[in-house]
């Protein structure tokens, strides 16, 4: 039976056209499945007309074959629930559009784009992070706003009805600044904190006296410390809390809903973020001469944290930190995966 809900809709924030049931195509006409790490800055060709239906294709099989019979990460819901197929066409739709868009600040590869949005979301657009990024290509409140998303909140609409709980709706700025201020205060008393080493060599000389008053100072300091992390998490809570009561039945594939967030916040639809995303990337390329891994670390873990030295620095590096290094080794796998589909 069709429904509008089992409809692609022609919405703005969505597709213009409705498509027809996915398909691979001729391997001829699909694209490599390599990965160049030095991207070149002019290496963006036209795509063919029905690209964007192989890529959607290639991901939803990798998906398929890996969470067919199990939940789907970051959902929590079985594979079988979630409308994938309508998600992938419109998602990579989007950034097919953004890479040409940006194609003049550097060629941004989409397949490696849909790999990098798997990983941050699985494609969930109302996914939510302990950072409160939103969407499914995760940006956080200062980053959106750089790009010119509207984020929730940030509207004096936001903060009045016909918006639910909009008592909350400035807990997201309340998380960022209380996050801010906390780091800062660590910084500024980071000599008072007493460490293991230094602990031990003090009551080694017999300075106990003066390791009394240290100790009661570390305390007091670390004290201080733990009442900003329940402020912090006060304020996470408050503005999931808001979240969750503008959020809750909304369908990105119903026009109503899909104007809704669209004035809401711009992280949670498809056009936008995608194009900020890949803006991100080939900005981030830039800064590190192409240099695909460092960009994509430099959009995890921040442009600064990806500098090297020497002859390196113009292609800055992998920085030596768990998050960015489990985040570029995924990312790359996605892209194998995915690559690989669409040559089948």
């Amino acid at each position: 039976m069709d429904t509008p809900k089992r409809r692609l809709l022609q919405s703005a924030l969505l597709l213009p056209a409705a498509l027809a049931p996915l398909g691979l195509g001729s391997a001829a006409e699909a694209r490599a499945a390599g990965i160049n790490i030095i991207l070149p800055r002019d290496g963006y060709r036209p795509f063919p007309k029905d690209y964007h239906w192989r890529l959607a294709r290639a991901t939803l099989d990798y998906l398929e074959t890996h969470y067919g019979d199990a939940n789907l990460p970051i959902w929590r819901r079985p594979f079988s629930d979630i409308e994938l197929e309508k998600r992938l066409l419109n998602i990579a739709y989007w950034v097919l559009q953004a890479v040409e868009q940006h194609a003049a600040v550097w060629y941004v590869d989409p397949v490696w784009v849909m790999g990098q949005i798997m990983q941050e979301s699985f494609f969930y657009e109302f996914a939510v992070s302990s950072s409160l990024a939103l969407g499914i290509c995760q940006f956080i409140l200062p980053t959106a706003k750089a790009y010119d998303l509207l984020c929730a909140g940030e509207a004096e609409a936001h903060h009045a009805a016909p918006y639910q709980s909009p008592e909350l709706a400035g807990r997201a700025r309340d998380f960022y600044r209380l996050r801010t201020e906390k780091r800062e205060f660590k910084n500024a008393n980071r000599d008072q904190l007493l460490e293991p080493d230094a602990l031990v060599q003090r009551l080694a000389a017999g300075d106990t006296a003066g390791l009394q008053a240290a100790a009661q100072g570390h305390l007091e300091l670390t004290q201080a410390i733990a009442a900003y992390d329940d402020q912090v998490d006060q304020a996470r809570e408050g503005f999931r809390a808001y979240l969750a009561a503008n959020l809750e039945g909304r369908d990105i594939f119903n026009d109503r809903d899909a104007a809704f967030l669209k004035g809401f916040d711009q992280r949670l639809i498809y056009s936008r973020p995608a194009s900020a995303m890949v803006r991100l990337m080939a900005d981030n390329l830039r800064a590190r001469g192409g240099n695909l891994l460092a960009a994509a670390a430099g959009y995890n873990a921040g442009p600064g944290r990806t500098q090297a030295d020497g002859h390196y620095a113009a292609y800055g590096r992998i920085p030596a930190l768990e998050e960015p290094a489990n985040y570029v080794s995924r990312i790359l796998i996605n892209h194998y995966e995915i690559g690989r589909r669409m040559q089948a």
